[in-house]
């Protein structure tokens, strides 16, 4: 399998209620949602970083620095899958889309995303 990890951190002038309502608009659901298909992802998961005081706790016990705001992930069966609709005209104009989008509420200079297998 071949995972996408997508690790947000919200914009500092978002504030997180707002993050949240960026995060589950509809207009994003709809970008991601032909993303997916175009890529053909096998699976697919998007998850807010739960704001609770054990996720305090445990930052400071393994002294780690804030949380991600946010996590994307998306899984293949083999790269082959992925890399096959990359290049494509169309997969450009979807991720120009997805990164205006995202640009109104993630800080992509401190987010991270990779790719990993299993």
């Amino acid at each position: 399998m071949v995972r996408l990890m997508y690790c947000v951190n919200r914009r500092e002038d978002i504030s997180p209620e707002d993050f949240r309502r960026y995060w589950q608009d509809e207009i994003y659901a709809s970008l991601l949602s032909k993303f997916i298909k175009m890529y053909r992802a096998a699976r697919y998961d998007r998850n807010l970083t739960l704001n609770i005081q054990m996720n305090a706790q445990i930052m400071e016990r393994q002294g780690t620095g804030t949380p991600f705001d946010g996590i994307i992930e998306m899984w293949w069966d083999s790269a082959k899958e992925l890399t096959a609709v990359n290049e494509s005209p169309e997969a450009e104009e979807l991720k120009r889309k997805i990164q205006e989008y995202e640009g109104q509420f993630i800080n992509r200079s401190i987010s991270k995303i990779f790719f990993s297998e299993s």
